[in-house]
C-alpha cells in the first residue's frame, strides 16, 4: 500500500494519458476537465512527498539538477516580485510539478525495477499512440471527419472538422514519431518474438502516420537518432561539438540573412513571432514579462500578425523562456540541457555496442524533443504530451545510466 502511495509510476501513467488526451478529441468527452483537476491535485501532493524523500534519502543531486533548481528558484522570485498576478504563480506551480515529480531520478530503486517501470510506461504510450494513429489513418484514407460545433462567434456559427482523432496534424505527426522511437526501444529490450513482430508492424504504422501528417517538426527525432549514432562513431570532442555547433550557427545566420519570402516559406509565420520576441526582449531582457502577460506584451510589440501566439506560444522554447522569465533563465535552462547531454554521452561511451544502441534510442528521444522545441514551445509552462514524455524518459535515462555502472 505504501508503495502505491509513494511510487510516482502511477501519476506518470495518469499524466501520459491526460496530456495525450489534450491533443485528441478524448479531451472533449464529459467530465474530462474534472478528471484533469483531480490528477493535478494528486500531482501536487507528490511534490510534497518528493521533497520529503529527498531530505530522508539525502541523495546528492547531479550538477545539472542544481541548475534546474536554480531555474525554479529564479522563476519563483520573478513571479513573486515582478509579475504580480496569481495566474503566473499557477504556471510556476505546473513547472514545479513537472520538474520535481515527472522528472524524477529514482536511484533508490533497483535497476530491474526501473527497467520494468520504463517498459510499462513505454507499452502504455505505444498502446495509446498506435490505436489513435490507426484510427486517424483510417479516417483520413476514408475521408471521415469529426465535427465539433463551437457555437457562435461574432454572429457566425463556428464549426471545426478534425481529420482524425488528433486536434491538429502537428500533434498527430509528433505523437507518431515519439511512438516510433519508443517502439524501436521496446523491440531492442523485448525477448518475446511475437511481441517483436507486432512492434515491428507498429514501426510501419507510425512511419506512415508521420508522412501523412505533414508535420515537419516530426522529422527532428529521426534526425536526432542519426546524430546520436554519429556521436558514437566519432569519439573526437571537436567533431562532436561541431555536429551541434555548425547546424546551430548556420540556422542563426540563415534566420538573419535569408530573404523574407524564403524565410516565410520555411518558418510559416514563426519568424514574425521570433522577431517580435527579439523586439520585446530589448525592453525586458532580464526578467521577461510573465506567462499571463506574454500575449498582450507581444501584441504591443508585434512586427506583423502573430498567428497562433495565443494557443501555441512563440513556437520556440528558448524564445518562450526568454520572453516569460528573461534571458538569464534561458541561459540556465540551456546549461541544464548541455550538462545532462554531456552526462549521458559520457556514460554511453563506456558501454558495449548493444547497450549503446538501447540507450542511444532513449537519448535520441530526449534530443529529438529538444529539436522539436526549436519550432514548438512545449517543454515548460504547459501540460503537453511532448513535455511529459520528455521529462519522464529523461529521469529514467539518467537513473538507468547511473545504475548501469553498478
Amino acid at each position: 500500500m505504501l508503495d502505491i502511495v509513494t511510487n510516482k509510476l502511477y501519476i506518470k501513467l495518469l499524466y501520459i494519458f491526460i496530456s495525450f488526451s489534450f491533443a485528441t478529441v478524448i479531451s472533449d468527452l464529459p467530465f474530462f476537465n474534472l478528471i484533469n483537476k483531480v490528477v493535478l491535485l494528486i500531482a501536487f501532493l507528490y511534490v510534497a512527498i518528493n521533497f520529503i524523500e529527498i531530505i530522508l534519502r539525502r541523495r546528492k543531486p547531479y550538477i545539472f539538477e542544481i541548475f534546474l533548481y536554480i531555474f525554479l528558484l529564479l522563476t519563483l522570485i520573478l513571479n513573486l516580485t515582478q509579475y504580480n498576478l496569481t495566474e503566473n504563480l499557477k504556471v510556476w506551480l505546473v513547472n514545479l510539478m513537472i520538474l520535481t515529480v515527472l522528472f524524477s531520478i529514482d536511484l533508490h530503486k533497483p535497476k530491474l525495477k526501473l527497467q520494468k517501470e520504463l517498459n510499462i510506461i513505454s507499452y502504455f504510450y505505444v498502446f495509446l499512440s498506435s490505436i489513435t494513429s490507426i484510427v486517424s489513418l483510417i479516417m483520413i484514407f476514408t475521408n471521415k471527419v469529426i465535427t465539433k460545433d463551437l457555437g457562435e462567434l461574432n454572429g457566425a456559427e463556428v464549426i471545426i472538422n478534425y481529420k482524425g482523432l488528433f486536434k491538429n496534424e502537428n500533434s498527430f505527426g509528433i505523437a507518431a514519431v515519439l511512438c516510433l522511437l519508443i517502439t524501436l526501444y521496446l523491440i531492442k529490450v523485448s525477448r518475446n518474438k511475437t511481441m517483436k513482430k507486432i512492434l515491428s508492424v507498429n514501426i510501419i504504422i507510425e512511419l506512415v502516420a508521420v508522412l501523412i501528417s505533414g508535420a515537419r517538426s516530426a522529422y527532428f527525432p529521426l534526425l536526432a537518432l542519426v546524430l546520436v549514432f554519429l556521436i558514437f562513431k566519432y569519439k573526437n570532442t571537436l567533431v562532436r561539438i561541431s555536429l551541434f555547433l555548425v547546424p546551430t550557427l548556420a540556422s542563426i545566420i540563415a534566420f538573419f540573412t535569408l530573404p523574407s519570402d524564403i524565410l516565410h516559406k520555411i518558418l510559416t509565420s514563426r519568424e514574425y513571432l521570433w522577431l517580435t520576441a527579439i523586439r520585446l526582449l530589448k525592453v525586458y531582457p532580464l526578467v521577461g514579462v510573465g506567462s499571463v502577460n506574454k500575449v498582450g506584451r507581444l501584441q504591443d510589440h508585434r512586427v506583423a500578425y502573430l498567428q497562433g501566439v495565443e494557443s501555441g506560444g512563440l513556437h520556440n522554447i528558448f524564445f518562450e523562456i526568454s520572453v516569460v522569465n528573461g534571458i538569464p533563465a534561458t541561459i540556465i535552462f540551456i546549461t541544464f540541457i548541455i550538462l545532462v547531454s554531456i552526462f549521458c554521452i559520457r556514460k554511453m561511451d563506456k558501454m558495449n555496442i548493444s547497450d549503446q544502441f538501447k540507450f542511444g534510442i532513449l537519448f535520441s528521444l530526449f534530443l529529438g524533443i529538444v529539436f522539436i522545441n526549436l519550432l514548438e514551445s512545449s517543454l515548460l509552462y504547459i501540460i503537453s504530451f511532448i513535455s511529459i514524455i520528455f521529462w519522464i524518459y529523461l529521469g529514467y535515462l539518467v537513473a538507468l545510466l547511473s545504475k548501469n555502472e553498478e
